[in-house]
């Protein structure tokens, strides 16, 4: 009888480089017979524990991060191991960036409470009625 050959399990993309966002999603090859995939951290912290080929992993700080991979069967037996890590490199958007965008937001925020408080001006002082009856007289 033929012996059977051990499964292989890899990532799809073992490098990510360059993330701002502190997330990623790694994702990996179906191995048959699989009842949990586990994806563990460098310090062997579980961060996934799940029979989907794919995980989401947030809340990264900058720096590097390395994750494993395992596959297990139904009875908790270990069926295949990654043989490289996924390297994950975490870079943030710098601070100035992130209060620019902030300010950005602020002055388009007053502006529009701006229009909104002299429309509601306007129209308490019958400068409405003035409007509409301009548009009438034009359209006559």
């Amino acid at each position: 009888m033929p012996v059977a050959e051990p499964a292989t399990l890899a990532f799809e993309d073992a490098l990510h480089t360059g993330l701002r966002e502190g997330h990623v999603s790694l994702s990996w090859n179906r191995v048959e017979g699989v009842q949990e995939y586990r994806l563990t951290d460098v310090r062997g912290g579980v961060v996934y524990r799940g029979d989907f080929e794919r995980a989401f992993v947030s809340g990264l700080p900058d720096g590097t991060h390395t994750f494993f991979l395992q596959a297990f069967d139904a009875d908790g037996q270990l069926l295949a191991s990654s043989e490289s890590p996924a390297v994950v490199e975490v870079q943030h958007w710098p601070l100035q960036y992130a209060l620019a965008s902030f300010l950005v937001g602020l002055i388009v925020v007053v502006a529009l409470i701006a229009v909104i408080i002299t429309g509601a001006f306007r129209t308490r002082a019958g400068d409405v009625s003035d409007v509409l009856h301009s548009a009438s007289e034009g359209s006559g």
